[in-house]
């Protein structure tokens, strides 16, 4: 069984999961949950996004690259800027195209991976400009012919975030989170938005919905519509395998620190799409049996990317 590694452990003290920002926004200067203008405390939200992972070597032998594709959507009800609650279903697909004897000689380690998300987000603004959030989730994410049964992960984050200003928003947050095969995790995290400048924001959060992780993103308003970003992330995927496949019933993992740079056009106040690419400067790529034994682990090559995203509000 694998332990949490103190790279992890350290970035999620200092970042915070991509779903929590969504849900502190009230607290902040920025605020996306806010009422709709018609009036009514409904809408619905819809983000999605595609990402291409350009071929890299590992360490040892082999090489592989990833498709990916994401999006997730629900039923949002902000009865004013600083309460929300909302129910959120997501899918994601994966595609690994890996050469072959990468991780097991002569065997393929996986394929196609399937991702399915749910979470209860929910928000409450305090009169004295603090905001509690509380997010139970579940998450299921398997290959093609793994047992559905043995996929399942669930977790809670929650926290409370002070708005000391217009311009900055803090506070602490604990989170609790199932793992396949391996113990919960339990770690503290920073929530943190700041206006640096009208032009300049400094944000821990929300991904786009091509990227996964915790991460640390600083925006350049260049415009009125048009924004840049640079930024990073903490990427760790972990999910079941086929039980017809090499390792029946087996994890899969990786890991990755992805650095980001890209765009983002605003189409309306609630309608948005982004272009980036970047660079994973390294990962790994980690497979165990059914009970969590390690098998093999390797490194691999830095490796560029490139994706596109959307999201809006009706």
């Amino acid at each position: 069984m694998t332990g949490q590694s103190f790279p992890s452990l350290l970035l999620r003290l200092v970042l915070f999961l991509p779903l929590i920002m969504p849900i502190t926004a009230g607290a902040a200067p920025q605020n996306q949950d806010a009422a709709p203008a018609s009036g009514s405390p409904w809408s619905f939200s819809l983000r999605g996004g595609s990402l291409h992972h350009f071929e890299t070597n590992l360490e040892e032998r082999g090489d592989f690259s990833i498709s990916r594709f994401f999006i997730q959507g629900g039923p949002v009800y902000a009865p004013d800027s600083r309460r929300s609650i909302a129910l959120t279903a997501g899918y994601g697909f994966e595609r690994y195209d890996f050469a072959a004897g990468s991780l097991i000689p002569g065997r393929t380690p996986w394929e196609d991976i399937h991702t399915v998300r749910l979470g209860v987000p929910v928000r409450w603004g305090m009169e004295n400009d603090w905001t509690l959030f509380v997010l139970p989730s579940l998450r299921w994410s398997a290959e093609s012919g793994a047992s559905r049964d043995d996929a399942l992960t669930g977790g809670a984050f929650a926290g409370a975030a002070y708005r000391f200003s217009d311009r900055l928003a803090l506070g602490p947050g604990l989170g609790i989170t199932s793992r396949l095969e391996d113990s919960a995790a339990v770690f503290p995290f920073l929530l943190l938005q700041w206006k640096v400048t009208e032009r300049l924001i400094l944000a821990a959060g929300e991904s786009s919905a091509a990227m996964q992780g915790p991460g640390l993103t600083l925006e350049w308003k260049a415009t009125t519509r048009w924004h840049l970003l640079v930024g990073g992330r903490y990427e760790q995927q972990r999910f079941r395998l086929d039980e017809r496949g090499p390792v029946p019933g087996g994890i899969g993992e990786k890991t990755s620190f992805p650095i980001f740079i890209g765009a983002t056009y605003e189409i309306s106040p609630k309608d948005r799409a982004d272009i980036f690419g970047g660079v994973e400067p390294g990962g790994k790529l980690r497979l165990e049996d059914r009970d969590g034994r390690l098998m093999v682990e390797e490194d691999f090559d830095p490796a560029l990317f490139l994706g596109a995203a959307f999201a809006g509000r009706f």
